[in-house]
């Protein structure tokens, strides 16, 4: 299982690499992988809306607007 990071602390690498310190250096000095970083600056341009994709809040609904809640409790019915 992949480790779990707290916010403020992927908030804080996010910062680094945003202020101009290189994806190699903040991980090597945070000791988290490059694809680490990578991940955590591509979501937050996400949900920046710097580039296409699914933002964090629909990442953990699974779908806007509770799709998933409505599908999964038709399912059962």
């Amino acid at each position: 299982m992949p480790a779990s990071y707290p916010a403020e602390f992927r908030r804080r690498a996010i910062a680094l690499v945003r202020s101009g310190w290189s994806v190699t250096k903040t991980a090597h000095d945070l000791d988290v992988t490059s694809t680490t970083i990578y991940n955590w600056v591509r979501q937050d341009r996400i949900d920046r809306g710097e580039i296409p994709g699914l933002s964090t809040k629909v990442n953990r609904s699974g779908f806007p607007g509770g799709f998933r809640t409505e599908f999964s409790q038709a399912a059962l019915a």
